[in-house]
């Protein structure tokens, strides 16, 4: 979950504490940023297929990664026999796996390619929405530079919809820490069920930078009203505390107003 870290009295304040708080992540790839976060998460097994669009994320579990310093990878990959045999054994972990420290049933990971990799997906994400199990997809995506026509290039974000809870493709990879949180929060919070996240091959490799998380930074509106009707679905903002009815000065806000995760940010 997001780590607290010195309250915020005033929007300045907030936003230099969040750049901070990513300043961390800067020389690192997205697909360096969504394995630590896996980690993070307390993540031990991913099933999975290879395709062409997810390779940037795969290296990262390969157990001769430099990341690893011969140590072997700490998250187990599973290989099933094709992306919806992934997603089904995704569930059939998170259904029967202990229930964590929060007492909530981790949710299954599974890592899948763009196109019809991703829309082999679509039976198990329907049916883990159907029977309320916390799930975690990352799909790789066509470049963000190729053509809609492009190979293996597919709506993601509108197929997955109607049979996820949260369904988002990132715009840069200095959103992914955050993405991440969210997914894994809306994933196992009330209802469990299934999210999304649409993973463009180019932000896959795309390295964090200063320039990046100052220009991020100070994009990102401020005021809790920005948070409706809105089709962006992760809208992050700045808000007040206390208009989420706890706490003093500015936090962020993940997601729709009602179904939104409200915190602070200090490092």
């Amino acid at each position: 979950e997001i780590e607290e870290i010195d309250r915020t009295p005033d929007i300045n304040a907030a936003k230099q504490s969040y750049k901070n708080y990513l300043s961390q992540y800067i020389g690192q790839s997205g697909a360096h940023i969504i394995y630590s976060k896996l980690l993070e998460e307390g993540v031990t097994v991913v099933n999975g297929y290879s395709g062409g669009a997810n390779l940037p994320l795969l290296d990262q579990f390969h157990p001769d990664h430099p990341r690893h310093e011969g140590n072997g990878a700490p998250i187990r990959w599973i290989t099933n026999s094709n992306e919806s045999s992934s997603g089904h054994v995704a569930e059939g972990y998170a259904k029967s796996a202990p229930l964590g420290v929060n007492g909530k049933s981790p949710p299954g990971v599974v890592v899948a390619t763009s196109g019809p990799g991703l829309t082999n997906l679509i039976t198990p994400l329907q049916d883990a929405i159907c029977d309320g199990v916390p799930l975690v997809a990352l799909c790789g995506q066509a470049a963000t530079f190729a053509p809609e026509d492009s190979f293996q290039s597919a709506p993601a974000v509108a197929l997955t919809t109607p049979c996820t809870k949260f369904s988002y493709q990132i715009k840069g990879s200095v959103e992914l820490p955050m993405a991440l949180d969210y997914a894994f929060h809306v994933a196992t919070s009330g209802r469990p069920g299934p999210a999304f996240l649409d993973l463009p091959k180019d932000l896959q490799n795309q390295v964090i930078t200063a320039e990046a998380i100052e220009e991020f930074v100070e994009s990102i509106p401020v005021g809790l009203e920005t948070v409706a009707d809105t089709e962006d679905l992760l809208c992050t903002q700045f808000v007040r505390m206390s208009d989420l009815g706890v706490g003093v000065g500015y936090g962020l806000h993940l997601g729709q107003v009602k179904e939104g995760l409200g915190f602070e940010v200090h490092h």
